[in-house]
């Protein structure tokens, strides 16, 4: 799951990952909690910070 969030920080794309993946803190890396979700688990959407797409911005006004 670090792999994952790794090429978040590296501006390949965006990653939903378990709850306790937010405490790997990575530099140009943000966690947010998702609203609305029937998991068993806490999930948290990870993007790099400079991430500007509009898919971006769409999922977060849906989701968070």
């Amino acid at each position: 799951m670090s792999t994952v969030v790794g090429l978040v920080a590296a501006g390949v794309g965006i990653a939903i990952v378990p709850e306790s993946m937010h405490r790997l803190q990575m530099q140009n890396v943000v966690y947010r909690n998702l609203r609305g979700t029937k998991a068993k688990t806490e999930f948290f959407l990870a993007w790099h910070v400079d991430n500007t797409s509009q898919t971006l911005r769409g999922f977060l006004d849906m989701k968070t």
